[in-house]
């Protein structure tokens, strides 16, 4: 199984994919048409059996792993704090994404983190009803402050 790691921002995401003698990199837009793009750009590898490892950074995450997913992919969504605190130490100080995606790449094959399920449909719609009424709440807190 071929090892995919992913550093994800709000406009794209760079992936660095393990293969046997080397590590191509590529960086795709974070959307539907970037994820697709994914795919082919897996399929041109001849990587079919991919395990996917990904930083749970906020929401940012959430619609490519479901789409990999989907795609019967084996997706790892892992706090960012872990990833972190391997970089540290191994005495990484270097930040960019593509170097995110190397060290991503490098946790993975170390720590071999659990496969993620994504939740059933009932349990994202509270989820997302919750952050929404966070939203407001904070939203009607700046408001009487200012």
């Amino acid at each position: 199984m071929y090892q995919l790691r992913i550093d994800i921002s709000k406009t794209k995401f760079d992936a660095c994919l393990l293969l046997d003698s080397k590590t191509p990199q590529r960086t795709f837009g974070n959307s539907y048409d970037g994820f697709r793009e994914l795919v082919g750009w897996l399929a041109e590898h001849d990587a079919k059996a991919v395990h996917v490892c990904m930083e749970g950074t906020g929401r940012l995450w959430e619609p490519l792993a479901d789409f990999l997913h989907a795609e019967k992919f084996v997706v790892s969504v892992v706090n960012p704090a872990r990833i972190r605190g391997f970089a540290q130490s191994d005495m990484r100080r270097s930040k960019t994404d593509k170097i995110d995606a190397k060290i991503i790449a490098r946790f993975s094959r170390a720590q071999t983190p659990m496969a993620w399920v994504p939740p059933p449909p009932e349990i994202k719609a509270i989820r997302d009803m919750q952050r929404y009424v966070e939203e407001l709440t904070e939203h009607r807190t700046q408001e009487k402050t200012d």
